[in-house]
């Protein structure tokens, strides 16, 4: 999440907030784990891609029949 912060002296306020971007929790690791760079300009997640992404996967029965045509 990112949020607009105003701080005067004595006061602090934050204003609207707004999503960055979705992620989701490693599976069996409590949490999540991500670092922010030093200039606070990216972030590094780490990513469970295995689950999180589907492949499609083409069976294709009876291929000899195929070739002979």
């Amino acid at each position: 999440m990112a949020a607009e912060l105003t701080a005067t002296a004595g006061d602090f306020r934050v204003g609207s907030t707004r999503t960055l971007f979705a992620v989701s929790p490693l599976g069996g690791v409590p949490g999540y784990l991500y670092d922010v760079t030093p200039d606070g300009q990216k972030f590094i997640v780490a990513q469970d891609f295995e689950h999180t992404r589907t492949v499609p996967l083409t069976i294709v029965t009876n291929w000899p029949a195929e070739l002979n045509k």
